[in-house]
């Protein structure tokens, strides 16, 4: 019997702004949109400031396709204004800003609500950073049918929060890891329950470049694919913490999950 149906992929990515010296610029100078008044483009499209990053939103994705087409526009329309400025996007996880864009009230702005860690169970809040560093992004937001009365979306979560790990979280760690960045923005296991789904927030802002969307999108779908078998969930129920020990007892192949420059696309 299904447990689940996917429906539709999101995101709201973070991205850092670099000058053609490569110093960090807050987005500030190039943008006016909060997270309560974000600057609403056409189709579902979305820019803000997030402290001194710019934030994009997309519009939910039915297939791959749409998802990376959504991605690549979203990045040329917050390109545009950073051009004029001899700026660009910065695909980093982690990145460190002069003190005096640190004390901006922007700066000091920090918006994100609580999150739950999968595997303790406790709801956290989102650290606030008091080095000069700020972390961002790649949150996937993923919408979701239940079709099996025995679960509900709220429990259900920890254990896809879970999954989410496995197949994108670790493998994800073998090609950027930051201790720094792990121990609190992107905890492994980190998660948002919102009505329409589930909020994966463990990826960093390096995977929103170009050549890594078709496998975040992959990932995702393989984790729901995984996670449509009450065999997986019992096994996920078992799983304490976000450690490569748990591969074989999984029946996952950490191999199949990694990142590979020539992608078997899912349709």
């Amino acid at each position: 019997m299904s447990i689940l149906k996917l429906n539709k992929i999101g995101s709201d990515p973070e991205f850092f702004i670099s000058s053609e010296d490569q110093r960090l610029i807050p987005s500030f100078f190039f943008f006016e949109g909060t997270k309560i008044n974000p600057q609403i483009m056409d189709n579902g499209f979305a820019v803000l400031k997030d402290n001194l990053l710019v934030e994009g939103n997309i519009p939910p994705a039915d297939s791959r396709e749409e998802f990376v087409s959504s991605m690549k526009f979203l990045k040329s329309i917050i390109s545009i204004p950073l051009k004029q400025k001899n700026c660009k996007i910065s695909y980093l996880d982690i990145g460190e800003f002069e003190e005096g864009f640190i004390y901006s009230p922007d700066g000091q702005e920090f918006g994100c609500g609580a999150f739950f860690n999968a595997y303790t169970r406790d709801l956290q809040q989102t650290p606030r950073l008091n080095s000069n560093t700020r972390q961002a992004g790649f949150h996937i937001h993923a919408s979701y049918d239940l079709e099996n009365k025995d679960y509900n979306l709220y429990e259900l979560n920890f254990l896809i929060a879970k999954a989410f790990d496995f197949f994108l979280g670790i493998p994800s760690d073998e090609i950027s890891y930051s201790k720094e960045r792990r121990n609190s923005y992107g905890i492994l296991g980190g998660f948002r329950s919102p009505k329409y789904g589930i909020e994966y927030r463990a990826l960093g802002g390096l995977f929103t470049q170009d050549k890594y969307l078709d496998w975040v999108y992959n990932q995702t779908v393989k984790v729901f694919d995984y996670c449509n078998n009450i065999d997986n969930l019992q096994k996920l129920e078992q799983v304490k913490q976000p450690s490569k020990e748990y591969y074989q007892f999984l029946d996952i192949e950490l191999d199949k999950q990694l990142y590979k420059e020539k992608l078997v696309l899912i349709k």
